[in-house]
């Protein structure tokens, strides 16, 4: 986006109130059009505390210089990422290595969270954390970007991506017996 199209897609994304100038400056400069970004940096101050909303007015609670805004969509997605409670990180973890879009089924066999119902709840909260959305059918999900899922991904570490690929080939040929030939390209992968 241009500098207008950008202010503009700010405006509306903090619901059309004030927005500080040095703010404004900050997050033009480095979010440079792209929307996602600037997207996860808005969810960034928010949820540390950096931003908050009086009234019809945001509010910084630091001198621009003092905000924490990391430079990257990765380094802005694994900052939310950290900051979420155990055993979340682990759920988004565990999902990335699933791919773009997942069930709760299929995530449940492969994770570390015995009881669905706890699953459920996680995935909930994850969705209102806006990492993912719901997809298709009420037991499936998805990263809300697949850019937002590669950051995840990148961040597990090769050893336990080898272990968690391992355990989805697994699963798969044990929740679809009938589908190996169809699902080979999955577990190719």
């Amino acid at each position: 986006l241009d500098r207008e199209q950008t202010e503009r897609w700010l405006r509306r994304a903090l619901r059309e109130a004030e927005i500080p100038t040095e703010l404004l400056q900050v997050l033009l400069a480095q979010g440079e059009g792209h929307p996602l970004f600037l997207e996860e940096l808005l969810n960034h101050l928010r949820e540390g505390g950096q931003l908050c909303r009086k009234g019809n007015v945001w509010q910084l609670d630091a001198p621009v210089g003092g905000l924490d805004t990391p430079r990257s969509l990765g380094e802005v997605v694994l900052s939310r990422v950290g900051r979420l409670p155990d055993p979340l990180p682990l759920v988004l973890r565990q999902a990335s290595v699933l791919g773009q879009g997942f069930s709760t089924e299929l995530l449940a066999a492969v994770g570390e969270i015995d009881a669905v119902d706890a699953l459920r709840g996680h995935l909930q909260t994850l969705v209102e954390r806006r990492f993912l959305s719901p997809a298709g059918h009420e037991e499936a999900y998805a990263f809300r970007h697949a850019l937002i899922r590669q950051a995840v991904y990148d961040s597990v570490l090769l050893d336990d991506r080898a272990w968690l690929h391992g355990r989805v080939a697994g699963a798969l040929e044990a929740l679809y017996p009938d589908q190996r030939e169809e699902l080979a390209w999955r577990l190719a992968d």
